[in-house]
């Protein structure tokens, strides 16, 4: 009878141990859109606990992060903004380096607890995704060489067969170029520098991306590149966040309201935006 016991006991418990790894196997993300992980109970206290919040950024969006050649530390308005929502937190932020294409399901899969990375909110990201009341805004604009510009007026001028559209896959410019130039080839790039390298290099036509990033890449060569007409879309930005994180967001929006309260996020966009 003992030894009979023993085994019922032990059949049991790995019964259990069995349910419960069958249990995290279906919480698990397989990045495929509408699915999820199981939310954490209070992101919040996990954040407090940990003493850091952990961000993904794609770092190749200036002004609102990119590399500093110099010191190969990730800087811009968004790394400066949260970084201060972190300190009066009472916590640290931590900056992971991520590939557009793969940053909402580093952000599902819990790798991170936000992604600050001038997101545009979107109805369809909504699905996926929660975001914090908006913090910026900007629209898409159409980029082109000087020496071409007066070929196109307008925005409706460069949606011709023929045309080539650069862009950076994944983003709202891509859904904008396909939206509004049907008739262009459409060519996706992993980065929006690269996008616009293209342009400037003459292999595409034009580049459409956000407004703050082609203006501060026009910069790098001066009298090379135009844009075409004047911002075609308005888009607010805000922070991501896994669904059900009511804590985080709340604690999230209240320091960056507090901020623009106290004039900071003026300051940040003196020195970033303009």
């Amino acid at each position: 009878m003992r030894s009979t016991t023993s085994s019922i006991a032990t059949l049991s418990i790995l019964a259990l141990a069995a349910a419960a790894l069958l249990t995290l196997a279906s919480c698990s993300d397989s990045g495929a859109p509408g699915s999820a992980p199981a939310p954490v109970a209070d992101a919040l206290e996990a954040v407090l606990a940990r003493g850091t919040l952990i961000v993904a950024c794609d770092a190749s969006y200036p002004p609102f992060e990119t590399i500093n050649p110099d010191s190969g530390k990730i800087v811009g308005f968004d790394v400066d903004m949260v970084s201060e929502v972190a300190r009066r937190m009472g916590v640290e932020a931590r900056f992971d380096n991520t590939d557009w294409d793969g940053i909402i399901t580093a952000l599902v899969t819990g790798k991170c607890d936000i992604i600050c990375s001038g997101m545009s909110i979107t109805d369809e990201r909504k699905k996926r995704l929660d975001f914090t009341r908006p913090y910026d805004n900007v629209g898409q604009v159409a980029m082109i060489r000087t020496d071409r510009a007066g070929e196109f007026p307008d925005i409706a001028s460069l949606d011709a067969p023929g045309m080539t559209v650069a862009v950076q896959v994944g983003t709202t410019g891509e859904q904008a170029a396909r939206k509004h130039m049907p008739q262009a080839k459409v060519l996706t790039f992993t980065t929006a520098g690269e996008a616009a390298s293209d342009v400037l290099t003459g292999q595409s036509d034009v580049l459409v991306f956000d407004d703050p990033f082609v203006r501060n890449f026009m910069k790098t060569s001066p009298g090379k590149l135009a844009l075409v007409g004047e911002a075609f879309t308005t888009e607010p930005i805000g922070i991501a966040l896994r669904m059900g994180q009511d804590a985080l967001r709340a604690k999230i929006e209240s320091t960056l309201d507090a901020m623009d309260a106290d004039g900071f996020m003026e300051k940040l966009r003196e020195r970033w935006r303009k």
